[in-house]
């Protein structure tokens, strides 16, 4: 009796089926991993702005926010006296932790919806005009927003300012696409 072992070509064909068969594994791993942080993402951010809500509803005291209104720019983030870039205003402000921490630290309100998927920091940032913005795959951008007196929305950033709206932006990464959560009360 004969061995008969197996030529190469049968080889390079099982080879072939393997690494195809590998390769539409990882990518099907990596689109689940990425729908994941998708969710823990949307989920983050609903947690954000239902905060935000109840905020609304029942008011802050440390820092404070009076029921009726939601929190003004200066509430979580400094102004722009220092760091400042040309297109200082097409960019976020970042937030001060300090203040973002006394926000956000009361209710029970875990601070760990504050951080993006995969990040080591809060990920908020506060937006510096009323129009629609586009964040970084890991940042929520909070833009609160006042009535003026044409009845439109403008950025709620003075101390006199009753932050009567909000939207809170984040970016999926399946498909790029750049989502929204508007308050209640607009």
């Amino acid at each position: 009796m004969k061995g008969r072992g197996f030529s190469i070509v049968e080889l390079v064909i099982v080879i072939t089926v393997i690494g195809i068969l590998a390769a539409i594994g990882v990518a099907r791993f990596s689109q689940t991993q990425q729908n994941a942080r998708d969710t823990e993402r949307r989920t983050k951010a609903e947690n954000i702005a239902r905060y935000l809500e109840s905020m609304y509803s029942h008011g802050n005291t440390a820092p404070p926010v009076e029921a009726g209104t939601y929190p003004r720019v200066s509430v979580i983030a400094d102004s722009c006296n220092t760091g400042c870039t040309a297109d200082s205003t097409a960019n976020p402000w970042p937030i001060n932790i300090v203040k973002l921490e006394a926000l956000f630290g009361n209710d029970g309100f875990d601070s760990k919806n504050l951080k993006a998927p995969g990040a080591t920091g809060y990920s908020i940032a506060v937006a510096r005009t009323a129009t629609a913005q586009t964040p970084a795959l890991n940042t929520f951008i909070y833009q609160p927003l006042a009535l003026n007196s044409s009845d439109t929305y403008v950025l709620c950033n003075l101390p006199s300012s009753e932050c009567r709206a909000f939207n809170l932006y984040y970016r999926s990464e399946v498909d790029n696409t750049i989502q929204k959560i508007t308050s209640k009360n607009r």
